[in-house]
């Protein structure tokens, strides 16, 4: 079965499979979603993402294109970013724009 792990955990011997899973319309994957992080401290909850062809496209976007960007911010007391990152080209601004869209997750855009 399925199941999240994360990106700092994966091995060579992991694997990313998709095609089967979705074709089953009842599978959902629990995904971490970090709602407030504060210092050391983080508290997490859980989102109901339903598996499809927009998630999996992402995700391999993400993979190719993408990276985390964690650090504190300057001059600003206990004040962190958390951003995750995926860079396209202004071509394919629109069609990226509308998988993330589709998945009803915040994003913003950066030029």
């Amino acid at each position: 079965n399925p199941y999240w792990k994360n990106a700092n955990c994966l091995t060579k011997n992991d694997y990313i499979c998709y095609n089967n899973y979705l074709n089953n319309k009842k599978n959902n994957i629990y995904i971490p979603e970090i709602i407030k992080k504060t210092n050391s401290k983080s508290f997490t909850k859980t989102k109901k993402i339903k598996i499809n062809q927009d998630l999996a496209w992402v995700l391999g976007r993400y993979l190719a294109d993408g990276w985390i960007a964690n650090y504190k911010r300057k001059r600003r007391k206990n004040s962190y970013t958390y951003n995750t990152i995926i860079c396209c080209n202004f071509k394919e601004e629109n069609f990226l724009e509308e998988k993330i869209k589709k998945l009803n997750i915040n994003y913003c855009k950066s030029y």
